[in-house]
């Protein structure tokens, strides 16, 4: 009788830090924004001071009404998913006690053929609770993305108005200024354009409800 321990769904606890299930922010547009937007300006608003402009690719999301939404929701799910595995791994080790204080009064054969059902139930019931860990990150990832594709046009829009060429990833920059970082005006403007996202979800969020363990093998 093998011991498995149950998997836990990593908590999203510290994601404004980088931390948590959110995944790093891969903007393969953003360069884009800068040549784009040039050929909208006229010739007298393409000066040096404006051209370039930083965002903090990380901060734009996670403090954002669409990048609170999602990480609550992922800290939750977490939360109920970690409980779940703790109750489960509970029950199954205390019906393995049980199983190895039964062995006393069972001839081998029958010990190891209920040991063997045993094994085969943790190993599905462990498989389904990492099935649901990874829906979930899957969920956070496609949410990540959906944000991207939304904010795009928002974040060219800003670069057209303050006459950008290029809107670089802050943590690119070796020495830079406050005065060219546009994270929170990209903020104010995702939040007053998308909101949290929630109307325009095409995702389901996954189930991390739980699923009690199946009936333990009878002789």
């Amino acid at each position: 009788m093998t011991r498995q321990k149950i998997s836990v769904c990593r908590s999203a606890k510290g994601s404004d830090r980088g931390g948590g299930m959110i995944p790093k922010l891969f903007w393969r547009n953003i360069v884009l924004i800068g040549f784009l937007a040039v050929f909208a300006m006229p010739a007298s608003a393409q000066v040096i001071g404006s051209q370039i402009q930083t965002l903090d690719q990380e901060r734009f999301f996670n403090q954002s009404a669409f990048g609170k939404r999602v990480l609550q929701e992922i800290e939750q799910r977490s939360v109920t998913l970690a409980t779940e595995n703790r109750k489960i791994e509970a029950e199954l080790t205390a019906e393995e006690l049980a199983l190895t204080e039964r062995r006393k009064t069972l001839v081998p054969a029958e010990f190891r053929a209920l040991a063997d059902a045993f094994d085969k139930r943790v190993e599905l019931i462990r498989t389904g609770q990492a099935q649901k860990a990874n829906e979930l990150n899957v969920w956070a990832e496609t949410e990540q993305e959906r944000f991207v594709e939304i904010a795009y046009p928002q974040l060219l829009e800003l670069a057209k108005e303050l006459g950008a060429l290029v809107i670089i990833d802050q943590r690119t920059t070796i020495i830079t200024s406050s005065k060219i970082d546009v994270t929170e005006q990209a903020i104010f403007r995702a939040d007053q354009v998308i909101g949290d996202g929630r109307a325009a979800a095409t995702e389901t969020l996954p189930d991390t409800t739980a699923t009690p363990p199946a009936e333990p093998a009878k002789e």
